[in-house]
């Protein structure tokens, strides 16, 4: 995929990622966790996320199943928005499916 990415800090199990974001109130740590959250019968566990590391996470956890929701309506709107506007670039790297409530 051809977007600018962070740099990117992380253990060797590849389940919690740390960066710094540059914004308008300074340079702020962030990290992302995944948790998993589902072990399913047939090998493909479900992983909550919590920001946009779900490539580098995919490449070592092939097979594994990401939830992305957000904290709050507004939020995950936020989320789909996002993942829509990279659709056609994130689709070639990884599937993504949409529950509807």
């Amino acid at each position: 995929m051809n977007l600018s990415q962070y740099a990117l800090d992380t253990k060797p199990d590849f389940l919690a990622f740390e960066f710094f974001s540059e914004g308008p109130h300074g340079r702020i740590k962030k990290i992302v966790q995944f948790n998993k959250i589902i072990i399913t019968d047939s090998g493909d566990d479900i992983y909550n996320l919590g920001a946009a590391t779900v490539l580098l996470f995919m490449e070592r956890h092939p097979g594994a199943l990401v939830f992305a929701q957000g904290s709050t309506p507004s939020r995950t709107r936020f989320y789909i928005m996002g993942i829509s506007k990279y659709l056609r670039e994130i689709t070639r790297a990884v599937e993504i499916w949409r529950s509807v409530n």
